[in-house]
C-alpha cells in the first residue's frame, strides 16, 4: 500500500526549479513565434512578377480549391490557392502579380487585369 502523505509527481514538480526553468522556456518559445508571426502580418508586400504555367485544384476538407502553379522571376516554381475570379481573369502564359510577405507568396487584387486589358 502506498503512503497516502508521500509527495506526488505534482508537488515534486511544483518545488522543482528545472519545471520552473521548463515553464519559462516554453512561455518563451510561444511569445517568439507570436512576435514574429505579428512581425510578418506587419510588413508591407512586395510586388513580384511571374508567369502562369498551369490552373488545378487543391483537395482540402472543405472541399477543392483552385491553384495557379507559377514560376517567379527568380526561377522556382510555386503552387497558390488563388479565388476563382483570378481563375477566370488569367491565361496560361500570362504575367501576373503576386505580393510576398517574407516566404509566403498569394496573388495582388490586380493580377491579371493590367494583362487583360492590354491584350484585348
Amino acid at each position: 500500500m502506498t503512503d497516502p502523505l508521500a509527495p506526488t509527481f505534482v508537488d515534486r514538480m511544483k518545488r522543482s526549479w528545472a519545471f520552473y526553468a521548463l515553464m519559462a522556456g516554453l512561455l518563451g518559445v510561444i511569445a517568439l513565434f507570436a512576435v514574429r508571426a505579428e512581425q510578418v502580418v506587419n510588413t508591407d508586400p512586395v510586388l513580384v512578377s511571374a508567369t502562369v504555367l498551369s490552373f488545378g485544384t487543391h483537395a482540402d476538407f472543405d472541399g477543392n480549391h483552385p491553384t495557379m502553379t507559377v514560376k517567379t522571376e527568380q526561377g522556382s516554381t510555386r503552387e497558390i490557392t488563388i479565388a476563382p475570379r483570378v481563375q477566370r481573369t488569367c491565361r496560361i502564359g500570362m504575367e501576373v502579380v503576386l505580393e510576398r510577405r517574407d516566404t509566403h507568396l498569394r496573388v495582388a487584387p490586380e493580377a491579371c487585369q493590367t494583362s487583360l486589358k492590354s491584350n484585348s
